[in-house]
């Protein structure tokens, strides 16, 4: 039996795309195969587990156990099990990619399963020589992924001039694309992504299409009506993208460290430089080309086959080995980024504050100090007494977005206490000079929503912090005046980014009975480090294993970087207050008659104990939390209580559904739970 292992389980990601061909290419002839893959509640660490109990479980079946290297899913795969790890593109590479440091202990991981592992390999060449330097391996071997057809293809007029498909990200060359619409305005071009943001960039341009969500058939259905795919990718191992379009006739242009490349045969070609006149000089040379042929994947998948059936024989003396290393250089090495970052930061500069960036401009300075009338404060919306305090932002065409706060280690230098937006139910947001340009693209979207006023700007404020990040909280607490103190204690609700977590943290002493929400945009924080800030809700990406629900009050995921708003948004409509405030039913009160008109308003929970009687003056504040878990008889909270704690309560309800529930566990979530609403001072009505 021939075993993947897929820890992702995605539909658009491209080790279960793989394996997902595979699996058709290796049944259809005759190799038993089977997929182990991660459940969507499931933890890595759990599935490492599960992967292991698979083995040892069906040792004797299993003939090759095959992983990818990345998320170190064969990290318990036992010695003696035959471990096939094939290189997918480490998420090192896209944290080099993105300039950013990358975690120790989880590239230790990786590099344990590689050097376990009885044979490694790769979809490419270019994949193996850097993994070999990544790893320290002296040998690895490459051969490509396997890609199948289904039925035939119609031939279709091709509409459009360049097609790009994929995540609108920069590791997958947001940056280059934005340069080539640009500059080429007579192309028609057609962006196919699930990202909402590429429809913003792009709404003006009369030259591109924008398709998001679209499905499979779909998605072919406009390729098969391209010229030209452009894959701008500084990175990639194979790309099923390019495989994708190649088969329906698209010829690729593409940078030379894509690993579909080396198989493109006459359907493109890769360019040696990563910059865009010499992508441009390869689409122009193939737009007058006839697209009436389509590649044909089946030398790419016999090659696959063989190789695999050697594999399952334990045999690699025939394998084409790849013995070269090459270092991985980020896209910041290189001079030409290093110029592109700068006019894009020009760019971003002109879009958010236009008056500075002709103030600023060697060309424009002159000619603005000559006529002053050229740009107009009002015109552009920009409040010029507040500028040197830098408490004023331009949001938008109509709104105006007031930074009413300046902290730094010494306190807080300026702040407008006597803004009237410093009131409860109104949204307080906490972030640095370096986010600023993040934030204010999330404030976008948020003040485009008009049917959600809580984040309009009129009910929105904000405070810049210049305090570091490892300064403690006890500190700020200090540095912060009785009367300020009074003023953050007005505002209901605050959301902080990484680098304000000390000072949302210090707010929350200040003010009790304000929310805070976390976001996180860190694919590898860990449960201690956010566990220790004792937030009320976090936001994290959905790619983050390293932490639990049930250790936080109320959790949010998001999948990708353009749903961060909707979960702000889903997070602060849980947290205002709620018109009708029902109670819900949490713990065995589902047929319980209590008469919850009889309920005062000021009560925000229903706990009913039973008669046994055990000893309150023995028991310490954590025991008696324990010893009333086991004795609870119903437990209902109103709508806002329950949306608190919401993580925590769906589990306490899902475990009295199972018929084999572990009553430990069920206490421990209760106890958690009162532990939680005692904390934070929740009157609960308690009925003997």
């Amino acid at each position: 039996m021939y075993v993947f292992v897929d820890p992702f389980n995605k539909q658009y990601n491209g080790v279960s795309a793989y394996i997902e061909q595979a699996l058709m290419v290796l049944q259809g002839q005759g190799i038993v195969c089977s997929t182990l893959k991660i459940h969507p509640e499931e933890s890595i660490e759990q599935f490492r587990i599960r992967v292991r109990t698979f083995c040892l479980s069906n040792y004797r079946k299993i003939q090759v156990i095959e992983a990818p290297e990345s998320r170190a899913a064969a990290l318990y795969v036992p010695l003696g099990v035959y471990l096939h790890v094939r290189f997918h593109c480490s998420p090192y590479f896209l944290h080099r990619m993105k300039n950013k440091k990358y975690n120790d202990s989880l590239l230790e991981e990786e590099i344990y399963c590689v050097k376990r592992a009885n044979i490694i390999s790769g979809p490419s060449s270019t994949a193996c020589r850097y993994s070999n330097h990544l790893y320290n391996l002296s040998v690895s071997y490459a051969f490509p992924n396997p890609y199948t057809v289904d039925g035939l293809l119609p031939k279709l007029t091709r509409k459009y001039d360049v097609v790009f498909v994929g995540r609108y990200e920069e590791n997958k060359g947001a940056a280059l694309l934005r340069l080539l619409v640009e500059r080429n305005r007579s192309f028609k071009f057609l962006i196919i992504t699930n990202d909402r943001l590429a429809v913003l960039d792009f709404l003006l341009l009369s030259n591109v299409e924008v398709k998001i969500n679209l499905s499979a058939n779909e998605r072919n259905e406009l390729l098969l009506q391209s010229k030209v795919m452009v894959v701008p990718s500084l990175f990639e191992t194979f790309s099923y993208v390019a495989a994708e379009a190649a088969t329906r006739g698209c010829k690729i242009v593409c940078y030379r460290d894509v690993g579909f490349s080396e198989y493109l045969d006459d359907f493109g070609s890769a360019s040696e430089a990563y910059m865009v006149p010499a992508f441009e000089q390869k689409i122009s040379s193939y737009l007058g080309w006839r697209n009436d042929q389509f590649f044909n994947s089946e030398h790419i998948n016999r090659e696959y086959l063989k190789a695999i059936q050697e594999i399952y024989e334990h045999n690699k003396m025939s394998l084409p080995a790849v013995k070269e290393r090459k270092k991985f250089e980020s896209r910041y090495d290189s001079e030409y980024e290093r110029f592109r970052l700068s006019v894009y930061k020009k760019y971003k500069k002109f879009k958010r504050e236009p008056r500075k960036f002709f103030e600023d401009s060697k060309w424009f300075a002159p000619l603005l100090k000559s006529r002053s009338t050229l740009v107009s404060s009002q015109n552009l919306n920009i409040n010029t007494d507040a500028e040197n305090t830098s408490n004023n932002l331009a949001v938008g065409n109509d709104e105006t977005f007031i930074i009413s706060g300046v902290i730094d280690s010494s306190g807080f230098t300026y702040l407008n206490a006597q803004n009237p937006k410093f009131k409860e139910q109104n949204v307080c947001w906490l972030f640095t000079q370096n986010s600023k340009l993040h934030v204010v693209e999330l404030l976008e979207e948020c003040f485009s929503w008009n049917d959600f006023s809580p984040l309009s700007s009129n009910r929105s404020v904000g405070i810049i912090s210049s305090i570091s990040r490892l300064s403690p909280y006890t500190e700020i607490i200090e540095s912060i005046s009785l009367p300020r103190k009074e003023a953050l204690a007005s505002t209901s609700i605050f959301i902080a980014f990484p680098e304000t977590a000390n000072l949302a943290r210090a707010i929350k002493y200040c003010n009790p009975h304000c929310r805070i929400i976390y976001v996180d945009f860190c694919e590898h924080s860990l449960t201690d480090d956010l566990q220790k800030f004792d937030f009320d809700v976090y936001v994290m990406p959905e790619a983050n294993d390293y932490v639990s629900d049930i250790n936080f009050r109320r959790f949010i995921y998001y999948r990708s970087s353009t749903e961060v708003c909707l979960a702000i948004r889903r997070a602060v409509h849980e947290i205002i207050k709620k018109a009708d405030d029902y109670f819900f039913p949490i713990y065995r009160a589902f047929n319980n008659t209590i008469d919850v008109e009889s309920v005062p308003d000021i009560y925000s929970a229903i706990l009913s104990l039973n008669e046994s009687d055990f000893q309150l003056s023995e028991l310490t504040f954590a025991e008696l939390i324990e010893a009333m878990s086991k004795h609870i008889e119903c437990l209902l909270l109103r709508e806002s209580t329950y949306l608190r704690y919401k993580n925590l309560c769906d589990k306490i309800v899902d475990l009295q559904k199972d018929k084999d529930t572990n009553n430990e566990l069920l206490h421990l979530y209760l106890a958690r739970l009162l532990g939680w609403m005692s904390k934070d001072g929740v009157h609960s009505y308690e009925k003997l």
